[in-house]
């Protein structure tokens, strides 16, 4: 954990920069994996190349999670307050 990697997304796309946000996978037609880790941006920019417009940055990996695991560590984009807390 706390690689840093680089990203370039066609069209232009807003990120929230103030925390922890999940990264997902895509298999097209907007199906969404579960959350594969929990990961900070930490720069990004957009910029037009030949009349397209792009998105590029740097993100940072905070926590790697199980999409296999029944626990939930994103609550639609906040992180669960329970997760790891089992009684």
């Amino acid at each position: 954990m706390g690689e840093r990697y680089n990203f370039l997304k066609k069209g232009q796309r807003n990120y929230w920069l103030f925390g922890e946000i999940p990264l997902l996978q895509t298999s097209g037609d907007q199906r969404l994996s579960r959350s594969l880790a929990s990961i900070v941006i930490l720069e990004v920019t957009h910029f037009r190349d030949k009349r397209r417009i792009y998105t590029r940055g740097v993100y940072r990996v905070e926590k790697v999670l199980n999409p296999e695991s029944p626990e939930v560590y994103f609550e639609a984009m906040s992180v669960n307050p329970n997760y790891g807390n089992r009684e």
